[in-house]
């Protein structure tokens, strides 16, 4: 995913959804994404850590 990533970026439009969808995934498995979350950064997976960064800024959760 992160080679796919970095050939491709993604529609605004397309990160609003995905930023809406993590939104509601937080709020009902935080501790499961947030070990997902730290285990893309520590792999140094720097596309994923981006890609989901601009997702949640272009649907406004910043709060995440």
């Amino acid at each position: 995913m992160d080679g796919f990533l970095s050939k491709s970026k993604p529609s605004k439009g397309m990160l609003k959804q995905y930023g809406n969808r993590i939104h509601v995934l937080w709020n009902e498995y935080k501790k499961e994404l947030r070990f997902l979350l730290h285990r893309t950064f520590y792999e140094g997976n720097v596309n994923i850590t981006g890609f989901l960064s601009d997702s949640l800024q272009a649907a406004e959760h910043t709060d995440i």
